[in-house]
Parts: C-alpha cells; structure tokens; sequence
C-alpha cells in the first residue's frame, strides 16, 4: 500500500482544459500530499494518437499536440508554483521525442552489403516520395514536488530549484497603500475619541 501511495500523480495538459481547474487540482493535490509529485506533461492520450493525426494530413505535416501543448504546460507549472502558499516546491524538467512507427512504412530497403544495388538504393531513399521518413514529435513532462527526490529516480530530467518569492512593485504598493490607510481610520478614530472626551455637558 505505501507504494501506491507513494507514487506520483499523473496529469495530462490539453489544449481543451481550463487552465484554472487544472491550477486548482494541482494545488489541492499538492498540498494534502505533502510526499507525493505531480507530473504534468504533454504526452498523448493513446499511444497511437499522435501518429493517427499524421496520417490524415500526408500533404501538410501538422505540429502534433505534444509539442502545441508545451507552452500551456509551462504557463500552468508557472501559474502553480506562484500560487502554492504551503511551502517551497521542488521541479525537475523532461524532454523527449515520441517516434511514430507508421513513418517507417514503405520505406526503401538499402543492402547491407557496398556495391552498386546499396548506391542505387540510397539514392533512391533520398530523393522524392521514398525519402528517408524521420518523424518524431517533441513532448515536456515537468515534475513538481514539495520535498527533493532522488537523483535516481529523475535520472535525465533537469533540475530547477525552488523559486523565491518576491513581492512586486504593485502588490508592495498596495500594502503600503493599506497600512496608511489603516493608520488613518486609526488616527481619524483616536481624534474621535478625544473629541468626545473634551464635550462638557452644560
């Protein structure tokens, strides 16, 4: 049990979510599960979904999901370590490729072995429509977590310290605005009071 407890949670970033439900599920999960990391990444749904939107555009190659989807992702990690008040989160970044199978079809076989047939062959795979098919779609998964993993477990992923918070210039701004605001209700009800305490009644 403590394994399956202790394994992180899952989240998938698309481009048809909200960015602020996904915000408010990361920093509710984040903070009742003080041990556990949130993934979030770009990866399809399927398997083969990626490859299947390929196909059905062969004239105009699409930049697939996983790579559209990066920006968000980003944009919600950000928006998440800003938010989070309970503490310091610790985020390690992944960057891959997803290769599609599908591209390798019909591809020109090329001997093994030097000769004319292997030059023929080669040159043919290199020009028009029986070129070499190299298709690989670019993904993020991006790991959050409140305490530091093992180097181990994230072994490839770039590490990024936990942020410190500063307070900008505006929200300084405000505070300051508040406090003279504050000394002045209290300013404003201390006259008052003295006011009252000098009436004579006659």
């Amino acid at each position: 049990m403590e394994t399956e407890t202790s394994e992180p949670h899952s989240m998938r970033i698309a481009s048809h979510g909200k960015i602020s439900a996904l915000v408010k599920f990361a920093l509710n999960f984040l903070k009742e599960n003080p041990t556990r990391a949130i993934v979030l990444h770009t990866l399809p749904y399927k398997p083969g979904d990626e490859q299947h939107s390929g196909e059905s555009s062969s004239k105009k190659r699409k930049i697939g999901s996983s790579t559209n989807d990066v920006p968000r992702l980003i944009s919600v990690v950000e928006i998440i370590k800003r938010e989070f008040k309970e503490g310091e989160l610790y985020q390690y970044n992944e960057l891959g490729c997803l290769d599609t199978p599908g591209t390798l079809q019909g591809r020109v076989e090329v001997p093994a072995e030097p000769g004319e047939e292997r030059q023929a062959a080669v040159l043919e795979a290199l020009q028009g429509k029986n070129h070499v098919p190299i298709q690989r779609t670019p993904y993020m998964k991006i790991t959050l977590c409140r305490v530091a993993l093992p180097e181990a477990s994230m072994a490839g992923a770039t590490y990024q310290a936990p942020m410190v918070k500063k307070i900008s210039r505006s929200a300084k701004a405000r505070k300051r605005k508040q406090a003279k605001k504050g000394d002045t209700l209290e300013g404003n009800e201390e006259a008052g009071d003295e006011d009252a305490m000098e009436v004579i009644p006659t």
